[in-house]
């Protein structure tokens, strides 16, 4: 009767620990499940590179919009009048200092030149003649009119070169020439725009900044 109450007891704890032994485990399995998904999820690791920190002066930059323009700026023109000839250059070409930019007729204005440098060599060779013969042979008044014709010949033939030279237009600077005005065989008259001439090598920037940033402008940078 007592070995049949022992065993009854035994099956009764059995029976009543067994629920609770499998409950621990499948609660120990799936929180082993549950990490294992979480470990999954998690990141991968990432290098990152280490540096000392130093002290620096930090340049403040300031954003400005600006335009560039030349510092030497002419519009070439004509001196006198006349019709285009020839045209040395074309629009945007890069030219020198007092090389020819444009011809004009010129002429009228040689023919002009030529004459003068006759009449002058024929007045200095009146006056040498004269100068050369004995003195009283020809009267002092009639020598100073002969050195003052001379005088007048030269201020001619002066004149007449310098009408000579407008004729040509030079360039003042070196430079690069905008968009001409004016063709071949286009008459001109005295002081009427031909072309601009800007000097690339010379330039400036034009910009506003705000007036926060003026203090900290200088000269120099």
């Amino acid at each position: 009767m007592r070995r049949s109450y022992k065993f009854l007891l035994i099956c009764a704890f059995i029976i009543t620990c067994v629920p609770y032994v499998f409950v621990s485990i499948f609660a120990e399995t799936a929180v082993k499940a549950k990490n294992s998904q979480l470990l999954k999820q998690q990141p991968a690791a990432v290098m990152v590179q280490v540096a000392q920190v130093k002290t620096a002066n930090l340049p403040k930059q300031v954003a400005a919009l600006g335009s560039l323009t030349s510092r030497q700026k002419v519009t070439i023109s004509s001196e006198v009048a006349g019709r285009v000839d020839k045209i040395f250059f074309k629009n945007g070409q890069e030219v020198g200092k007092s090389m020819p930019i444009v011809q004009l007729d010129n002429t009228k204005a040689s023919a002009d030149y030529e004459s003068a440098v006759t009449a002058l060599q024929l007045s200095r060779s009146n006056l040498a003649r004269v100068q050369a013969l004995p003195v009283g042979t020809i009267s002092q008044q009639d020598v100073e009119k002969l050195q003052a014709q001379v005088k007048s010949d030269e201020a001619s033939v002066k004149s007449a070169q310098a009408t000579l030279n407008q004729k040509e237009i030079t360039a003042p600077f070196t430079g690069v020439l905008g968009s001409f005005q004016v063709n071949v065989g286009d008459y001109v008259s005295a002081g009427q725009s031909i072309v601009n001439l800007v000097n690339s090598e010379q330039l400036q920037v034009d910009y506003n900044i705000s007036e926060d940033n003026i203090p900290e402008i200088k000269v120099g940078q």
